[in-house]
């Protein structure tokens, strides 16, 4: 079959415009460790893998569910699991348009895969975003539409006698998805939630332990805020970041 190169164009054409965008609007975060073609490959598939992750288990929510971490040199570390989803979730694509070109009919499943797909290629670092986290949850919004269509295909499809059971799982998975967003909305009623709830998720984030210092310095708390921004230089200097152990011991200097 020929391929239809003007559709690719006109799929292609709209992101690579938001990425223009992105890129002019809102320049990358002073201090952003370089990025580009010598980890492009390891980058978007860890990128993939957590946007299957985040899909399928969005669990506990984060503002930061895919922190980007760093050894001393600057060099980018990915998760060698969200690697291994990210190829695995390629592969189940690729399968299926294989399997697509085989058969008369495309296969609807696919469709609805590609969609998502499409809709995550923004968000997939293919061109660095510069961001603290690698992935985030709000990265998902116009994707799952792609997904609900898939689980909503899968439901219809189901046989007469599993109609029930498979509307009950249905009912139940919506119910979990509210109640995960529900959690995650008390996050966001005050900086102290906020931090509080970040910096237990992620530590290794030393930039939380400095956001929550500032909330209890705002709250006249400077015991907790000096050994809040203690907790950061430790963070700093164990993750050998000059940059960051700077400002720490800096911010400890003032909180003294």
């Amino acid at each position: 079959r020929p391929v239809p190169w003007r559709r690719l164009l006109g799929i292609s054409a709209p992101i690579a415009a938001v990425l223009a965008l992105r890129w002019g609007w809102v320049p990358l975060p002073a201090g952003t460790p370089p990025a580009g073609a010598h980890d492009l490959p390891l980058r978007v598939l860890s990128s993939l893998g957590h946007a299957v992750r985040l899909t399928v288990a969005p669990y506990p929510p984060s503002v930061f569910a895919a922190p980007g971490l760093f050894d001393p040199a600057g060099a980018a570390r990915y998760a060698p699991w969200s690697v291994a989803l990210g190829v695995a979730a390629l592969g189940v694509m690729a399968g299926l348009a294989v399997r697509a070109r085989r058969v008369p009919a495309r296969p609807p499943a696919l469709a609805d895969l590609a969609f998502a797909l499409v809709l995550l290629g923004p968000a997939l670092n293919v061109v660095p975003l510069g961001l603290v986290s690698l992935f985030a949850m709000r990265f998902l919004y116009l994707p799952l539409l792609g997904v609900a269509a898939l689980a909503a295909r899968a439901v219809a499809a189901a046989p007469p006698t599993a109609t029930r059971t498979v509307t009950l799982a249905a009912v139940g998975g919506l119910v979990v998805c509210a109640l995960v967003s529900f959690d995650h909305v008390g996050d966001f009623t005050s900086d102290e939630a906020l931090w509080t709830r970040e910096r237990e998720l992620n530590p290794a984030l030393c930039f939380t332990h400095a956001e929550l210092a500032t909330v209890r310095a705002r709250q006249r708390r400077l015991d907790e805020a000096l050994q809040l921004e203690r907790e950061h230089l430790r963070c700093a200097v164990d993750q050998r970041s000059p940059q960051r152990t700077a400002q720490a011991a800096h911010a400890v200097a003032e909180a003294a």
